[in-house]
């Protein structure tokens, strides 16, 4: 059951970053775990007569789980976590007040380093702890008649002080190196994902990525019910450019090509390289219309593109072919309807637009 809940928990956070489920987990786990040793403590504390610590560890546990129902409930991971770090704050600091069963409170101190570095970070985890240690050197060493508190031997004061620095320093390094990897983790991951989604020669979308922001539009379109309108576009005669001139024109045609269909494009609108020197472009929320004069505009954008190689000058064209969203709402059907209509651009000449409403 409380493995369900936490599964629950991070389905309703709906949580993609890795480094904030630890966090949620190690949430998870002192609210539940935690709870479970307080109530111990607590339990054993009362039948062995120790009013005042069964006293605060018994509130403890309960508050611990105030905030873990209501962790469970809002789903506010910011409010859960600092409401830990309260408990715990304060659980540790009676500890040194107090003293705990025999002076062993120091012990579970402890406990106070790693969870606080895990849940707020080595920056600010380091402040907190540090603040604490200093709070905890000033209690310990006030004079008793000053402020009522349990005198520690020196001794144990030494070794307690020395002892907690040496594992804040440990667990401080070990933080600060899992943070440092998992940022560059996160950068080459994201790295990975953009090259698996970005044509490598223009650095437009591949056809992988267009063709999910087809179905994503399709989706926006349906549930808005809007028209959009898919543009696939041929660059006329490319293989005759590669033959005569070489893949280096060729390559350089592409970028041209790119870079003129990008400069005549609205921001909202899509685009990406569908395969060798085929092109499609998305434009959502544009009915066939708006849309002939978004691709002539395009077309002609192209046929301004002049390449110069050896004092020749290369002209290049694109043939376009158009089809509308209806109320169907089917891609795939609306990428062979812009298919075949290019097609029906290219057998009538070339340097065209063509549309099932005509051309």
């Amino acid at each position: 059951m409380p493995y369900n809940l936490y599964w629950r928990m991070v389905y309703q956070l709906n949580l993609e970053d890795n480094e904030m489920r630890r966090r949620v987990i190690l949430v998870y786990l002192f609210s539940t775990i935690g709870c479970g040793f307080l109530l111990i403590f607590g339990c054993s504390a009362l039948i062995n007569n120790r009013l005042l610590i069964a006293t605060v560890t018994l509130t403890a546990a309960t508050i611990t789980l105030i905030n873990f129902i209501l962790f469970f409930v809002t789903s506010n991971y910011a409010r859960a976590s600092h409401g830990v770090s309260l408990i715990i704050a304060a659980v540790s600091l009676f500890l040194v007040l107090n003293g705990g069963v025999e002076n062993t409170g120091l012990l579970w101190t402890y406990t106070a380093i790693p969870l606080t570095l895990f849940l707020h970070g080595h920056k600010r985890g380091l402040i907190i702890l540090l603040v604490f240690l200093a709070i905890a050197v000033l209690i310990m060493y006030l004079p008793a008649d000053l402020f009522i508190h349990n005198q520690f031997p020196d001794a144990l004061k030494t070794r307690y002080i020395a002892s907690y620095l040496a594992l804040l320093l440990m667990s401080w390094v070990y933080e600060y190196t899992s943070n440092q990897t998992y940022k560059r983790w996160k950068k080459l991951s994201a790295l990975f994902s953009e090259q698996a989604c970005t044509d490598v020669l223009t650095g437009i979308s591949n056809r992988r990525d267009i063709m999910e922001k087809i179905i994503y539009e399709n989706l926006r379109a349906k549930r808005r019910q809007e028209q959009y309108t898919l543009l696939l576009i041929d660059i006329d005669y490319f293989k005759k450019i590669n033959y005569e001139h070489g893949h280096d024109i060729g390559d350089k045609t592409l970028i041209a090509v790119v870079d003129a269909i990008n400069n005549s494009l609205f921001q909202r609108d899509l685009f990406g390289r569908w395969g060798g020197e085929e092109f499609l472009v998305i434009l959502p929320d544009t009915n066939n219309e708006n849309a002939v004069q978004a691709a002539e505009k395009i077309r002609a954008s192209v046929s301004e593109i002049v390449i110069e190689q050896d004092n020749k000058k290369i002209s290049v064209t694109i043939s376009i072919g158009l089809a509308t969203s209806d109320a169907s709402y089917t891609p795939d059907y609306y990428i062979k309807i812009a298919d075949s209509c290019l097609y029906n651009a290219k057998a009538k000449g070339r340097n065209r637009v063509a549309s099932i409403f005509g051309s």
